[in-house]
């Protein structure tokens, strides 16, 4: 599915399934560039879902974060976005692996989270490389005439 971005790994997986713009109409191009994503994490022994929100720019920083590494085996892609209910981090080496490391949390007074890592490799984010290329295009980032 063109809306569903996974960062796979060694019995683990993230995915993000994009549901749609929160607010198609607005006129505020901030307002305008928030998604509805549902967030899956499996683990080898956990797993959560919960449903987040993440704006067009983040995706499209993390893209573009993920290709410059693809391209130089090395270097760090980050997701850190404003509502901080998802953070990743992915840290290539030379050699072509790359260590995945997380954090899903609730938000509020009473806070969950699950912190997580795990081993991957460029073949499997070369993968979630073009599936973010085909969510930015479904998705893409909202310019509006201010």
């Amino acid at each position: 599915m063109a809306n569903s971005i996974e960062i796979r790994g060694h019995e683990a997986k993230v995915a993000l399934d994009i549901v749609k713009f929160e607010r198609p109409k607005s006129m505020n191009e901030d307002d305008a560039n928030w998604l509805t994503v549902q967030l899956t994490v499996t683990l080898k022994h956990f797993s959560c879902l919960i449903g987040i929100s993440l704006r067009t720019y983040e995706l499209e920083q993390l893209q573009s974060e993920l290709n410059s590494c693809l391209k130089a085996l090395s270097g760090t892609a980050t997701l850190r976005p404003l509502e901080p209910k998802l953070q990743l981090e992915l840290a290539f080496d030379n050699r072509g692996h790359v260590s995945v490391e997380g954090i899903v949390q609730t938000l509020g007074p009473r806070k969950t989270s699950l912190s997580f890592s795990f081993d991957s490799d460029q073949s499997h984010l070369a993968e979630t490389d073009r599936q973010l290329k085909a969510a930015l295009r479904n998705f893409p980032v909202q310019r509006r005439a201010g």
